[in-house]
């Protein structure tokens, strides 16, 4: 794709590649996990500690891959604020931000025994959404 024809070639592909694997990870556990576990309580709450654990890992790699491949495709600073490829790059960053406020809250929730857990998993597979629409404008605009 776009990443194969940077000036560093190496760089935009692997970090396209562990920004994807990573995302698709998160988002496709969570949505395992509701489905799967959504209404038998005990194993949720059995699974959702570990799963936190593995979401906080795959918001580890999402942010900094995405951050080299942001640096990569921009070029500078600047063209963070003045290009439409650097508002899309900045609404995904506040959405990155959100989902990792959401996962927060919800693991603090969990570990205080309260756990509203479907109203939780429903907003953040919003959010969710939106920041993959978000990603799917940034492939399509990429310099």
């Amino acid at each position: 794709g776009h990443a194969s024809s940077s000036a560093s070639h190496e760089v935009a592909v692997t970090t396209v590649a562990l920004h994807v694997a990573a995302a698709s990870l998160w988002v496709g556990g969570l949505g395992a996990i509701l489905v799967l576990l959504g209404r038998r309580r005990e194993l949720l709450q059995s699974a959702l500690p570990r799963f936190s654990t593995l979401a906080g890992a795959c918001l580890a790699v999402v942010t900094v891959s995405g951050v080299l491949t942001a640096q990569v495709r921009l070029g500078s600073w600047a063209a963070l604020f003045v290009t439409g490829y650097g508002a899309l790059v900045i609404a995904k960053v506040g959405a990155l931000v959100l989902l990792g406020l959401l996962g927060l809250v919800t693991r603090r929730r969990m570990a205080a025994g309260r756990m509203p857990v479907l109203r939780w998993a429903g907003v953040e597979v919003t959010v969710m959404a939106v920041t993959l629409g978000l990603a799917a404008a940034l492939s399509q605009a990429a310099p």
